[in-house]
């Protein structure tokens, strides 16, 4: 039996992950994220396989955009860190008497903004990752605009930013395989995702509009 545990901390869905067996009780193991301030939020997930793969669980139901299905589906994957929970640190439990432990509400975070404030540019950005992954199936290469995506994304989540994003294809070199960036503006910050699934937020520094 193995549970697998893996944490996303900063700016982008950049998952460390470690796996440990039942018999694993090394605490030694260590990542390269910055340890967390109050306020700071990870993505985080938990997986558990039993019985050589027959049974699977995860702490966060694995639901990813679905191109050939046009349609948000569950999968059986714990390594799809755009599907996993959120974690947000408080101050220590000393330090505050009436601080919350446990799930914040869903309808706090819907309607008190209590969410991930970037969440819709996460799910367009990924919606187009996922897009572009089918494109390439079809077709042998990457797209090179949005609008040759239209197929394969949901345009309801498309459509705020169907005139403020930005679609760059990267030539391979040294036998590396060509890839793209792909950014939108959203409320000031650049939110992108590249073909390796990395998703990246920094301030906006260019007109991307």
């Amino acid at each position: 039996t193995t549970t697998a545990a893996a944490v996303g901390g900063g700016g982008g869905d950049n998952p460390n992950e470690e796996a440990r067996g039942d018999d694993d009780d090394d605490d030694s193991s260590t990542t390269t994220t910055a340890a967390p301030k109050v306020g700071d939020r990870w993505r985080l997930n938990f997986s558990r396989v039993e019985k050589k793969g027959d049974i699977n669980w995860t702490w966060q139901p694995q639901r990813i955009w679905d191109p050939m299905v046009r349609t948000h589906g569950g999968k059986v994957n714990m390594h799809l860190p755009d599907a996993w929970g959120y974690v947000q640190f408080g101050p220590a439990v000393d330090e505050c008497n009436d601080c919350r432990i446990g799930q914040v509400p869903l309808e706090e975070i819907v309607l008190e903004g209590k969410g991930d404030p970037l969440w819709p540019a996460r799910v367009t950005v990924m919606n187009v990752y996922y897009a572009q992954r089918r494109y390439r199936d079809v077709h042998g290469a990457f797209a090179s605009d949005l609008n040759s995506l239209t197929e394969y994304t949901d345009a309801k989540i498309i459509a705020p930013f169907v005139d403020t994003n930005e679609m760059i294809l990267i030539s391979g070199a040294d036998d590396k395989e060509d890839g793209y960036l792909f950014r939108i503006n959203f409320g000031g910050s650049i939110v992108s995702v590249t073909n390796n699934r990395l998703i990246n937020v920094e301030d906006s520094i260019t007109d991307i509009s």
